[in-house]
């Protein structure tokens, strides 16, 4: 070896020393020796208020609001055909020979011997005695089977026909009468005398 000279080994070895010193100081600056950041908050989210449940008090105001619209009508009862119904205040009664007439605006005056009927917005209840063979007649193949107010009875809606029409009797068929209520056309009208129905009760 000339002298002042260093042998290639050494050189390599210093080299990768160096190198790796380098590297170590590196890595140490840019990732061991790099001050912490700071962590964020957690984002909490609100916790939503549980509803008011409803209280008794509020079951009942509720229920007052719906009560029923008939409570304040009218009653009427007949000792002869022994049923009740209710009817609101600009109803009008006809009582005639069999039965009575519930009905809304005027009644038509008419000649005697007319075929028309004077009621052009009614309810008709009409005593049947004990004969249901009526309600086969007039129904016919359109015949049907309902309940009105919780009792057995017929009924028929035709579609050729302003009138609809039932029969209502009592379990033992002891008592029978027939409904007629028209016309159907006529929603307003129609509606209030089906809520009339449904008050209908037979007398004991």
């Amino acid at each position: 070896m000339k002298k002042g000279f260093y042998h290639p080994t050494a050189v390599i070895i210093l080299a990768v020393i160096t190198l790796s010193f380098a590297l170590i100081f590196y890595i140490n600056s840019k990732y061991l020796l790099k001050p912490p950041q700071p962590t964020p908050p957690a984002q909490v989210s609100p916790i939503p208020s549980p509803s008011p449940k409803q209280s008794p008090k509020d079951d009942l105001s509720t229920e007052a609001s719906a009560k029923d619209e008939t409570a304040n009508w009218k009653t009427y009862k007949s000792d002869q055909i022994m049923f009740s119904i209710k009817y609101p205040s600009e109803v009008k009664i006809d009582e005639i020979p069999g039965g009575v007439v519930f009905y809304i605006g005027n009644k038509l005056t008419l000649p005697a011997g007319s075929i028309i009927d004077p009621y052009p917005k009614s309810l008709a209840i009409l005593a049947r005695g004990k004969d249901l063979s009526e309600a086969q007649v007039v129904g016919g193949s359109d015949l049907k089977i309902t309940t009105v107010a919780g009792l057995p009875a017929y009924y028929v809606n035709r579609a050729n026909s302003s009138t609809v029409y039932y029969w209502i009797y009592t379990d033992d068929k002891s008592n029978v009468v027939r409904i007629d209520i028209r016309p159907k056309e006529d929603q307003e009208s129609y509606s209030m005398f089906d809520q009339i129905l449904s008050t209908f009760q037979f007398l004991n």
